[in-house]
């Protein structure tokens, strides 16, 4: 299983399910009544806040905002909890991620199958964590995921300092790199 750390006393923690299972943006996001997207969580959690990701099926995301280093963000996926789709495009590009991280820090993301198509079409990076030279990303964790068969490189990394990576299974990446760093 996972382990979640201790989390600030502001810190919160929400719930994201299938629409199957009850999920629904419209919900407050609690464990009765979870939210349905990996979006629309990233658009809601604050430093601190983590959200667990029930079994299930599920499109990427582009985080919006960093944590600190008191206060991560946590992305913590059950077992089961699979993303399969690129995130929408992020500040008019469509990088084709699953899981986007662009110039944000002090993130974790935990527990996921993420999977490509092995088509540039729609598929780049199951993990993208990039970030402008010299502008200060970084501590981002990326641990205990099953990442597979992504366009171009499974997980990839460009000038953010300070990963983390650890404990992932990455192959098939189809063009490039099961881990580029």
């Amino acid at each position: 299983g996972l382990a979640l750390a201790a989390a600030p006393a502001w810190a919160a923690i929400y719930y994201v399910a299938p629409p199957a299972d009850g999920g629904s943006n419209a919900n407050p996001g609690t464990a009765s009544l979870p939210w349905a997207t990996l979006q629309h969580a990233a658009n809601n959690l604050f430093p601190g806040d983590t959200v667990i990701v029930a079994p299930g099926i599920y499109a990427g995301f582009n985080a919006v905002r960093s944590g600190t280093s008191a206060a991560p963000i946590t992305y913590s996926g059950l077992p089961g909890a699979h993303i399969n789709a690129a995130a929408a495009p992020h500040n008019g590009t469509n990088h084709r991620s699953r899981v986007n991280l662009d110039t944000v820090s002090w993130m974790i993301v935990e527990g996921f199958e993420i999977t490509g198509t092995n088509d540039l079409r729609n598929s780049q990076e199951g993990v993208r964590i990039v970030s402008p030279l010299n502008a200060g990303a970084g501590h981002i964790t990326i641990r205990h995921n099953h990442i597979h068969h992504n366009g171009n490189r499974n997980i990839l990394t460009g000038f953010v300092s300070d990963l983390v990576i650890e404990h992932n299974v990455c192959h098939h990446a189809y063009r490039e790199h099961g881990i580029y760093v």
